[in-house]
């Protein structure tokens, strides 16, 4: 299937297809769903797709259920530590070829695309290697928010097979991993990252669109580009929430922000009562909010901070003297069974506590 003319901005409940007027809603809404990780709009993915996404074209958006059920989907996203522009920076074209390379490995076709997670900068990379391909866009991913790992899925949780993976770096070198230790594949990709400059693109095994159906994470590309359109709108915070289909749990000022390796915090005083004191937890995402000593939000849920202006804040713009309301989005329910939260409950980012469900 190809790339089609567009249609326009967006402006139904699940739209057929993405094109240019999706991708500030698809980038705001793929921040919020970052649960702080990533809450700048313009990643280095999503302006590489303004660049592939011109006016007049469209990728197809289907639901897997709505593929043949023999259908092989690939997940693609780019593994990146933090870094600034520069020279050797993601175009885009290698998400295409990792994917290409993963379904030849296992000797299969490519028949559509899906993104690994749905949370930051990589809800652009699905639609960038399906514009390249030529192939649908799957609605959906296998995360459903933004983990850190890349053996944090869903699918892996399920008991489904990571590998074989393969990481491309930006001069065409690539790296397939072959395990039934997902752990260990999470410890590659980083190595691998950290030794060719910074990122590599990533591409999964090959899935059936019917397992990805039953058990992947679905309507995960419309829910960050409705989640986006509802920020957009420039409502204010209580207002919104109820729109984003999340509540608030804490609502006060960012007194201290304390920065170590485990974890973060920031403290809050309430807003109503300077007594109240929240506290947020955070490694690279916000994963724990506690007030007066209690828990009252955790990981797999989503945890975004958002200002009285609207503005979301992250893990690395958060500061005192900020006014914000801390807002809890639930997770895709299969993230909350005892098997999955062992990979996005507390315990998995070494916090030792029950979750919040």
């Amino acid at each position: 299937m190809d790339v089609r003319p567009g249609t326009g901005a967006a402006d139904g409940v699940r739209p057929a297809e993405i094109d240019s007027g999706h991708l500030d809603d698809l980038a705001l809404g793929s921040a919020v769903l970052s649960s702080g990780g990533d809450a700048a709009r313009a990643g280095f993915l999503h302006r590489a797709l303004r660049e592939s996404l011109g006016p007049g074209l469209a990728v197809p958006l289907v639901q897997a259920a709505d593929l043949p059920p023999d259908a092989w989907v690939v997940h693609v996203g780019l593994l990146a530590a933090p870094f600034a522009a520069g020279e050797a920076m993601p175009v885009g074209t290698e998400l295409a070829r990792a994917a290409r390379a993963v379904a030849h490995r296992r000797q299969v076709p490519v028949d559509a695309v899906a993104t690994i997670e749905i949370g930051g900068h990589n809800a652009a990379a699905g639609v960038l290697a399906a514009v390249r391909l030529g192939v649908p866009l799957v609605d959906g991913d296998l995360m459903g928010r933004a983990f850190p790992r890349i053996d944090q899925t869903i699918l892996s949780a399920s008991g489904f097979p990571l590998t074989p993976v393969v990481l491309l770096d930006a001069d065409g070198g690539q790296v397939t991993v072959e395990t039934d230790d997902a752990g260990a594949v999470a410890r590659i990709a980083a190595a691998v990252c950290a030794t060719v400059g910074g990122w590599v693109a990533v591409a999964t095994t090959p899935v059936r669109a019917r397992d990805l159906a039953e058990h992947g994470i679905n309507g995960s590309v419309t829910r960050a580009i409705g989640l986006g359109r509802t920020l957009s709108a420039a409502h204010p915070p209580a207002d919104l929430v109820a729109e984003l289909g999340g509540e608030v749990v804490f609502r006060g000022t960012v007194v201290d922000v304390v920065r170590t390796s485990s974890p973060s915090v920031a403290v809050l005083e309430g807003a109503d009562n300077r007594w109240d004191v929240a506290r947020i937890d955070m490694v690279g995402e916000f994963l724990v909010v506690a007030v007066n000593g209690e828990a009252v939000a955790t990981t797999p849920d989503v945890i975004c901070v958002v200002t009285e202006s609207g503005e979301l804040v992250g893990v690395e713009t958060v500061r005192r003297g900020q006014a914000v309301h801390v807002v809890r989005l639930p997770s895709d329910p299969k993230w909350k069974s005892p098997e999955t939260l062992r990979l996005s409950g507390p315990e998995a980012f070494q916090i030792a506590m029950d979750p919040v469900l």
